[in-house]
């Protein structure tokens, strides 16, 4: 009995951090969802059966977990840029095939791009957060991370990457709701 107790408080417990992050998400991701290159991420396909915009919001999802666990063990990070990066770190993406003309180019020149954009978004954007954006793609490009907030977005993006791949569209959920939503 007292297993099912502590289930059932563990569940809880997540429940509300998933219904924390969703909420800090979209209040601060308010910006970047009224953009026409957000909303066209919306319907651009992305990895396998997902869209630019889904995976942004769980590569986002991802990286505040991340954040939080850091956080818990004392290890102190800038939640902010690292919200703000993993919601712009892909926006350069969107156009891709109008854009790049093979996976290479894309892969080395989405990130400046995702920088460009997030300039243009937030004009006092530090070179700190410009740089985190930029080097997101680690390894398939050469240049990794230099900081905390660079390679909790990393590893943020390569799990969500990883779960595009190997999950069915239809189960692209942000915490325990489904991404879309969001914009419903």
């Amino acid at each position: 009995m007292e297993a099912m107790k502590i289930y059932r408080e563990k569940n809880e417990y997540k429940e509300a951090a998933a219904r924390a992050r969703r909420k800090e998400i979209l209040r601060e991701g308010q910006r970047i969802f009224s953009t026409e290159t957000f909303q066209r991420g919306q319907t651009q396909i992305h990895h396998r059966g997902t869209t630019v915009a889904n995976h942004t919001l769980e590569v986002t999802d991802w990286a505040l977990r991340i954040t939080d666990a850091l956080e818990k063990k004392g290890i102190r990070v800038n939640r902010e840029e690292v919200l703000l990066s993993a919601l712009c770190h892909d926006l350069g993406i969107v156009g891709r095939d109008e854009k790049f003309s093979n996976t290479l180019q894309c892969w080395l020149q989405h990130p400046k791009d995702s920088v460009e954009i997030a300039e243009d978004l937030y004009p006092d954007i530090t070179d700190h957060m410009k740089k985190v954006i930029g080097r997101h793609m680690w390894p398939a490009t050469p240049m990794w991370p230099t900081s905390r907030e660079g390679w909790i977005l990393d590893l943020a993006d390569t799990i969500a990457s990883m779960n595009d791949f190997f999950r069915p569209h239809h189960e692209h959920v942000l915490g325990d709701m489904p991404i879309s939503a969001l914009f419903s």
